[in-house]
Formats: C-alpha cells, structure tokens, sequence
C-alpha cells in the first residue's frame, strides 16, 4: 500500500468518527426537546411543585375557604385535620371510634372499639366531620359531633336550702344544655319551690362561648299517679332564696265554702297566686300550676274582691291550695245544701 492510499483511509476513518459523534451530539439534543419546550416544562414543574410539597408538619392547617389549599402554608390538603394536643370527652351513649375517617357501607367494617359516655379521650386533630384521637400510639377517629372539649361536671358544693325559680325554665337531665347529651326532663315556672342540694364548682361553657353555674335540684313529680323523687340541673341564676310575693295578692280573703261547678268549654286555670299583672303574659302564665275541665267541681275555702271587682276563689284540690278568677260564664256557684 502506498503512502498516499494510506493517508486517504485515515481521512475516510476520521470523517466516520466525526460524523458519528455529530449524530450522537443531535440525538442527545432532540431527547431534552426544544429549547421552548424545556422552558415550558421547567416552569410547569415548579409550579406543581409549590402546590403539591409536603404540608408543614408544624402547620395548623386551616382552609377555610374550602379551595383544598391551607390558608396558613398555601399547601395542598386533603382531608385536613387542626392539629390538637388536649383532650375531649364523649357525649353520646355509645360512640363507634375508627381506624380511618369513613363510614363504610356496612358502617362496622373499620370500627375499632366503642367508647360510651364522659368518657375521655386524647385528640391529636380535628375538622368539621372527624376527630383524630390517639389509643396507645395509633391514630384512630371518631365523629366530631360526638366529642367536646368540655369536661363533665360532677363535683358541686353541697346546700340543703329551699328555692325559688325567678323565671321559666327546663331542667335538664345533666348539667349541660348540649343536646343528645343533657335533654329537658321537667318544666318549672317563676315561683316554684324546689330543693336545691348543690351548686357545681366548675362552670359550663357553652358553644357560643356563655358560661353558666348550675343547680343541683330535688323534687317530686306523679308518674303514673305515684309521686316520684327526681334529681335535675338548672342554671343557677334562675334560682333565689327570696320567696315570691305574698300570693293573696294584698286581697282580703274571708272563709267561703261556695261550690264551683266548671261549665266553659274549654279548661280553667288553677293558679298559684291571685297575683295578675296586666300585660305580663309570662309572669301571668308562670302562676297557672294546673287545670280544670268541664263539669268538674271545685271546694272553695276562701273568697276576695280585688279594687276593681275582680272575684277570686281558694280553692282546695287534692288538699293543694289553688287560685281560680271567677267569671260566670265559666263557673257556676252552687249553694251549698242546707244543713
């Protein structure tokens, strides 16, 4: 071979590696795409990045809005929970607790155990519909509407006094107004007496944030005809010590022992007073203690004339003294029979 072939192969051989490395050069190129479109994703990419990171674990993470994004970390929230580290206190008879924050269509599949009421539970975080608690390290859920942050009140300091109600009121089963949990058990009206036996020593705060002390009360009430003890709660300030006005009203009363025979249609008011203020619906409406229907009697003890002409009657009924406003459209007097 001649020295001239020889130099021609070795040009040939350098222009293959050339060419080989160019082509190597462009795939490489068309693999990343075009300069425009690198741009693009690079800017696509950062933006997903910013919405999806991890949330602060030290975040509270709120969303208040509802747009899926925490108004706190501006990142991303599914199924949010405000972190918590306190504890809450069951308010329902038997509360199912969970070990993921669903229902299931068999509604037991994902129950873990059942807590009962004032029981105490450990909250790590909570949302609108789900509580998370912690039972020995693991997380599990109940049902917010389930739980409160407000301790049972179980301790009172103890009285042994007669009171008066100063207003209507319910008492309640337990002392709470928070529904499913305390409900209405007996109505009272402004001037009743009851027993009170104790005053709590912790307050009630309810969800609007109004704080109140409740009562302790005892008294008895007829069920099915047999009179009954009852224990109850009321809030405190609706009880005083004062006893009411004198209930014969300042009236001169004298003994009379009248007959009273109901003839209205409709029933009569038994009172608890012959006090009456014109106007005062709810005071004059707290005095009615019982009723009395068509053609039943009445034995009047005593009678009065108000300054204005109004007649009233004491009248006795099952050995209770009541208060009745003789009207004779609405009763009518028999004379007693001669002896």
């Amino acid at each position: 071979m001649n020295k001239v072939l020889k130099i021609t192969i070795a040009v040939v051989l350098c222009l293959i590696v050339i060419l080989a490395v160019t082509l190597l050069i462009t795939q490489c190129h068309n693999r990343g795409g075009a300069p425009e479109e690198t741009t693009t994703t690079t800017t696509t990419t950062t933006t997903t990045t910013t919405t999806t990171k991890k949330p602060d674990p030290d975040c509270t993470h709120v969303d208040a809005d509802y747009d899926g994004l925490c108004d706190l970390c501006n990142t991303e929230v599914e199924n949010y929970f405000t972190l918590a580290d306190d504890v809450v206190y069951v308010i329902s008879s038997e509360l199912n607790v969970r070990q993921t924050p669903t229902v299931p269509d068999d509604n037991y599949s994902n129950v873990f155990c059942s807590k009962y009421m004032d029981d105490e539970l450990k909250r790590t975080g909570y949302n609108d519909n789900w509580t998370r608690i912690e039972i020995d390290g693991v997380s599990y859920y109940v049902s917010t509407d389930a739980v409160t942050t407000q301790k049972p009140i179980t301790e009172f300091t103890q009285v042994d006094e007669t009171v008066f109600f100063t207003k209507n009121a319910y008492a309640m089963t337990k002392p709470s107004y928070l529904e499913g949990y305390s409900e209405q058990i007996d109505t009272f009206f402004k001037g009743n007496s009851v027993k009170r036996t104790g005053v709590a020593t912790v307050k009630y705060v309810d969800t609007d944030g109004a704080e109140y002390t409740f009562a302790r009360i005892e008294y008895t009430v007829k069920v099915e005809g047999v009179d009954t003890p009852r224990v109850s709660y009321v809030n405190n300030d609706y009880l005083t010590t004062e006893p009411p006005a004198d209930p014969d009203a300042g009236i001169a009363f004298e003994e009379n022992s009248d007959v009273l025979l109901v003839i209205a249609d409709e029933s009569i008011a038994l009172r608890k007073s012959a006090i009456w203020i014109n106007g005062d619906n709810e005071h004059n409406n707290a005095q009615i203690a019982d009723y009395a229907f068509t053609n039943d009697t009445l034995q009047a003890t005593h009678k009065g004339v108000e300054s204005d002409g109004t007649i009233w009657y004491k009248v006795l009924v099952n050995d209770v003294t009541y208060y009745v406003i003789y009207n004779e459209t609405r009763l009518q007097i028999q004379t007693p029979a001669a002896e």
